[in-house]
């Protein structure tokens, strides 16, 4: 093999290398957001449940954080399939 291929090679499996490790720490990175997104919805949908004077320990308190759950499915679901409308 020439000095010119052998080249050619280490930077082909560099690139892979580089790749592989990008796309890994993408994948890491957006599970990292999504979790503390997630965290941030429950603390803003249990703030709201409190501010509108729901006790933390009551049924209510539990059907007001369902509800806003159930709404931020629901909204993230039209935006969903509004984005694959305009793809």
């Amino acid at each position: 093999m020439s000095a010119k291929a052998s080249l050619s090679l280490a930077g082909f499996v560099a690139l892979i290398v580089v790749l592989a490790t990008t796309f890994s720490f993408g994948r890491q990175a957006r599970v990292r957001m999504e979790q503390a997104e997630t965290a941030a919805h429950e603390q803003e949908a249990s703030a709201l449940c409190r501010d509108v004077g729901l006790s933390p320990e009551s049924a209510a308190f539990t059907r007001c954080l369902s509800g806003l759950r159930e709404l931020r499915l629901h909204d993230r679901s039209r935006w969903e399939a509004d984005a694959v409308g305009l793809l």
